[in-house]
């Protein structure tokens, strides 16, 4: 047997080094939080998050029509998500803003990322991957959010485990004085939420604080994970989140 001495355990991780080992990072922001909104999960398009109860094949489709094989913006992309066995992706040619159809059905979708872009090096409109049979928009990458899907939700594929090494949550609000409560959750079915961990974040004037909790937290396959906030102290709070996960193979 093999030892590894006097080195990072996460960069060896990330290096492929460790067998059966690999990072599942989380990041997500909601930039439009309010006093009578709560809860709202910390993804992009805001509100809350419904996970789904199966695998569905999902529509990939842009608000923009120049997102697409002659366009100026996005022309394919890779999708990265959850499948009955565990993990996969696969890469779709874009339609502008007509539907293309995944070929794998999933569960969650976490990543679209560009593989080819026209000149603008961008998404010119919203590009999002919407469930055909129960129209629950699983991911988006919004226009000027730096290419990315934002949503801090999550699903432990099937064949992993999953372990939660590190979690931060970041306010930001324009008036002084705010605070907002924010919570990890976990749940077996994506109904009834539980908490692993929380966090009570405040600020003076624009700046932003972040408390971080380093703490490991064991997760089952088919489990879901996500930071939400609970409570605002004033309207448009915007906070962001990032879980750091490392998944073992069972």
């Amino acid at each position: 047997m093999a030892f590894l001495r006097n080195t990072d355990f996460f960069l060896e991780v990330s290096k492929g080094n460790i067998p059966k080992h690999s990072s599942y990072n989380v990041v997500g922001i909601n930039n439009d939080i309010d006093t009578a909104s709560t809860p709202e999960d910390v993804l992009n398009t805001g509100g809350t998050f419904v996970p789904p109860t199966t695998y569905r094949i999902h529509n990939i489709k842009s608000t923009n029509a120049g997102d697409g094989g002659g366009g100026t913006g996005w022309k394919t992309l890779l999708v990265k998500g959850v499948v009955s066995t565990g993990l996969a992706s696969e890469t779709i040619v874009l339609n502008g803003t007509s539907n293309v159809a995944t070929t794998n059905s999933y569960s969650d979708i976490y990543a679209l990322i560009p593989i080819t872009v026209g000149v603008n090096n961008t998404n010119l409109g919203d590009i999002t991957a919407t469930a055909q049979i129960d129209a629950t928009v699983t991911a988006s990458v919004l226009i000027g959010e730096s290419n990315s899907v934002k949503k801090c939700i999550r699903l432990i594929p099937p064949g992993y485990t999953g372990y939660i090494h590190r979690w931060q949550a970041t306010m930001s609000q324009a008036q002084q004085a705010n605070y907002c409560y924010v919570q990890l959750l976990y749940s077996s079915d994506g109904k009834v939420w539980q908490v692993l961990d929380i966090q009570s974040l405040n600020n003076s004037g624009s700046s932003s604080e972040a408390n971080m909790v380093t703490t490991p937290f064991k997760l089952q396959e088919n489990y879901w994970v996500k930071v939400a906030t609970t409570q605002v102290s004033g309207n448009n709070t915007g906070v962001k989140a990032t879980i750091d996960i490392i998944l073992v193979e069972n």
